[in-house]
């Protein structure tokens, strides 16, 4: 089991007494190997401890080397086992630290300090009273693949009879399909969510007891429904219906009233006096999402200022602060301010994704989740902002949506969504004629799988290699496989907290591709066939480069001093030389194939402009294009059709059959070339065209599961 942050600190404390120790101090590479298996069962960061992982990045073997030719982790790890044993037998700690073998997980035997000898006592002295027992908490899971993700990483055994219990993990809802946007309610005794039912419907409001029984359903059919919150006194429920606005249902079920036309589909909260309702939407002339506050008797709304970029809102107990995250493009940090005006005070440095925020029910904390390690998990930081957030682990990876139980819950308890994606890479033949891509030729073949996600495939000019991201090996990292989809390579080591959008230069040498730090996103350029990557910008651009056909130059998109995105031309020799092309927003570019003309998105629209500079007009005004499902070849333009109108947007998974268009540059004409079938993920760039027009490429969400957990006793 996950110790609580006490017993990690006993274990982190006995390991730098063991690498200071006689039996490790000149052990070569067993020190590190020791810590690197700690750190990353303390993590739960199972994939970490594989063979192959633990040869690269503990003993610099090249990525994609084998094991079975060379046994240097299994070597290494029986010295490591031998030194270990002569440690103990030495020093008798009260922290043992084993490797078991059959694998490189960690095990931990936390011991009680020895007995002080009791001083004489007087025959009447009343005797010692035993301490309590240790109670070991019950889990219960319910999906296998739910399981591999919650687990707990590492064997663990606690034995100090005076500590308080571990928190207690439990399963809520274990249904068919997702279930996801979990609230309890203010008796903390039923959980309000939405699911997509068994069959995997349209998403709808569901509630269920925690103590089981058959789920309630509230709402039916329509766009699909997301981020219900419970009023304080437990008699109403809202939430946002998709392309409709901010919606309130009796909570025993009835006649809804739609109390704002108009909100974002993500998180919202209910203040603590029922008065009013936070949510996030759209300002008027804006694509930057920010929060306001509606009066939830006669749905009067107002913008809180200060609030740009905002989502994922939550009031303190006390109903004075907000604290939310305020998002640029998959770099967020948390926020607190007063909901009755105020600067809002930054409390993380982290730049990296958050998926759900909510303040603990005493006012201290605010637990958030947050990609900070790779996959998304949850962490807790005090509301003062002082010192480092730190990592739940309890949860397990893909923990997301936190919600705590009501304030006036005695119970502490807290529940969120948690889940398992698997996305692999598709390619399609099309056929070609003398007017250019005709129609799909045969059917789409899986080329590259693996049971994580594998996502943003690009073709090399040369026509010899893809390049991928996965986060098969528990970060998102960059890979190459061959045109046939083996000899995979992991070509990045980053261990960022996101990366992405690879592109080939023209001669298919390097790579160019953007990753999140805690500075920030930079724009970095690799060597293909692996190497340390080059950090070619600094950390505040907004993502997606591409290069010129000359290979001179990247197009990169980077935030002016307005925080609008501008497209800008950086050198690939020198980059202090840039060239600031647009004034008035600009994502994504891509050359035209003779050079002269360049293409990118600017709100929702594809656009085009002379190469150096100058005035551009639009490509398609009727059509509104999903960045990173564009691309050129042949002289036309790729699309798939991905937005919803019904929403105005690209949704996260966008389901059903999608339209592969081919547009010719010459003539305007369109030809639809055929239909993608499969969960496509609208926020990544999943698709792109083989040099020569004759193949697409594009990723598909297989496997997606998500279900309602909950944690009590913090």
């Amino acid at each position: 089991m996950t110790p609580d942050p006490g017993f990690e600190s006993q274990i982190l404390d006995e390991l730098d007494r063991i690498l200071r120790s006689p039996e490790f101090a000149a052990a070569g590479k067993v020190g590190p190997f020791l810590r690197f298996a700690v750190e990353r069962t303390l993590a739960g960061d199972r994939e970490a401890l594989k063979e192959s992982v633990i040869g690269s990045q503990v003993f610099g073997r090249a990525p994609g080397y084998d094991p079975k030719v060379d046994p240097i982790v299994r070597t290494e790890a029986r010295r490591l086992r031998t030194r270990l044993d002569e440690y103990t037998a030495r020093v008798q700690p009260s922290v043992r630290i084993t490797l078991p073998k059959g694998g490189y997980v960690t095990a931990f035997d936390i011991r009680p300090p020895a007995p002080a000898p009791l001083a004489p006592t007087a025959p009447s002295a009343m005797p010692i009273p035993p301490a309590p027992a240790w109670r070991r908490p019950a889990t219960s899971l319910a999906a296998a693949g739910i399981l591999a993700l919650a687990a707990l990483s590492f064997y663990y055994v606690p034995k100090a009879a005076n500590r308080q219990p571990l928190p207690v993990l439990t399963t809520i809802t274990s249904y068919p399909g997702f279930q996801f946007h979990p609230s309890l309610s203010p008796d903390g005794n039923q959980v309000a969510f939405i699911w997509t039912g068994e069959n995997g419907g349209s998403a709808n409001l569901f509630v269920a007891p925690l103590n089981g029984g058959e789920p309630r359903r509230l709402t039916t059919g329509g766009p699909g429904e997301a981020s219900p919150v419970w009023s304080p006194d437990g008699s109403r429920i809202a939430f946002v219906r998709r392309g409709k606005g901010l919606v309130i249902i009796p909570a025993a079920g009835g006649e809804e009233r739609i109390l704002v036309d108009s909100a974002y589909a993500t998180q919202l909260d209910w203040s603590p006096d029922g008065k009013a309702i936070v949510f996030a939407d759209f300002p008027d002339g804006s694509d930057q999402p920010a929060l306001f506050l509606a009066d939830s008797l006669t749905g009067t709304r107002r913008l809180l200022p200060n609030t740009s970029r905002g989502l994922y809102p939550s009031f303190a107990p006390d109903g004075a602060s907000l604290a939310f995250a305020r998002c640029d493009i998959g770099n967020c940090e948390l926020y607190i301010m007063p909901v009755l005006g105020g600067e809002p005070r930054q409390i993380t440095r982290q730049s990296s994704a958050i998926l759900g925020v909510t303040w603990n029910p005493a006012g201290q904390e605010i637990v958030f989740a947050s990609r900070r390690l790779g996959a998304s998990t949850l962490w807790r930081i005090p509301a003062s902002g002082a010192g480092a957030p730190e990592l739940m682990p309890s949860a397990g990876e893909e923990a997301r949506y936190p919600r705590f139980g009501a304030r006036r819950s005695a119970a502490n308890r807290l529940v969120y969504e948690q889940g398992i994606s698997d996305s692999n890479i598709w390619r399609q033949a099309l056929e070609v004629g003398k007017d250019g891509p005709l129609k799909f030729s045969g059917e789409p073949h899986r080329l590259i799988a693996s049971t994580r996600v594998d996502s943003s495939p690009q073709v090399s000019p040369d026509g010899r290699h893809i390049a991928f991201i996965s986060n098969r090996s528990g970060f998102e990292e960059l890979w190459t496989v061959d045109s046939s989809g083996g000899h995979s390579v992991q070509v990045t080591q980053l261990r960022a907290q996101a990366l992405g959008s690879p592109r080939w230069s023209p001669d298919s040498s390097r790579l160019s591709f953007d990753a999140v730090s805690p500075e920030g996103r930079s724009i970095y350029i690799v060597e293909a066939a692996g190497g340390h990557p080059r950090q070619w910008t600094g950390p505040d651009v907004a993502g997606r480069t591409s290069w010129s056909r000359d290979g001179r130059w990247l197009y990169v998109s980077e935030f002016d001093a307005k925080h609008i995105a501008q497209l800008e031309r950086i050198s690939t020799t020198d980059p202090a030389q840039r060239t600031v092309l647009t004034s008035d927003g600009g994502f994504e570019a891509f050359e035209s194939e003779d050079s002269s003309t360049l293409y990118y998105i600017r709100d929702r629209e594809l656009r085009r402009m002379p190469r150096d500079g100058g005035p551009s007009a639009a490509v398609l005004p009727d059509t509104l294009i999903a960045h990173g499902w564009w691309g050129l070849a042949q002289g036309g333009l790729y699309y798939v059709d991905m937005w919803d109108p019904a929403l105005y947007s690209v949704p996260p998974v966008s389901k059903g059959q999608k339209k592969v268009v081919f547009l010719d540059l010459k003539t305007g004409r369109r030809r639809q070339l055929g239909t993608i079938a499969g969960d496509l993920i609208g926020i990544f760039p999943d698709f792109c065209i083989a040099p020569g027009g004759r193949q697409i490429y594009y990723s598909v969400l297989e496997v997606s599961l998500s279900q309602i957990r909950m944690i009590e006793g913090f």
